[in-house]
């Protein structure tokens, strides 16, 4: 019954995953990020052409 389960659970996890998959030349979503050297935001937008890293992390 356990391993039955587990296998529906994973069914299920792998068919959420594949639901959205971002291709090459897709535009990230114009998200706000809270800047880090005061309380403005940041947009995603405003850094076109240049060098972003998203650090993205849970603690779970």
């Amino acid at each position: 019954m356990i391993l039955r389960t587990l296998i529906i659970a994973m069914a299920l996890v792998s068919i959420a995953s594949a639901a959205y998959s971002p291709k090459p030349g897709d535009r990230f979503p114009d998200l706000k990020f809270p800047s880090i050297t005061g309380g403005e935001q940041v947009a995603v937008s405003s850094l076109t052409e240049k060098k972003l890293m998203l650090h993205l992390f849970a603690s779970w």
